[in-house]
């Protein structure tokens, strides 16, 4: 199974080309994104991160794969 990161972090993807994709999928900002709507708290955001990055990858979707706490 190929992951996201896998996926996103071996390839030729840079920060905020990976930082789109992960917003546009979890609603969360990437972790080292300034994130001045104060939506989330870091550690949810960090958490939010990891569980997207072992998630696996599959290519064109865009849903949700980590649920959106507030």
């Amino acid at each position: 199974m190929i992951t996201n990161r896998d996926h996103y972090m071996s390839g030729p993807f840079d920060f905020d080309k990976v930082a789109d994709i992960f917003y546009r999928q979890t609603g969360f900002m990437r972790p080292g994104k300034d994130d001045s709507r104060g939506v989330h708290s870091r550690d949810q955001r960090i958490d939010a991160w990891e569980k997207w990055l072992d998630a696996p990858y599959e290519s064109g979707v865009n849903y949700p794969v980590v649920p959106v706490r507030k």
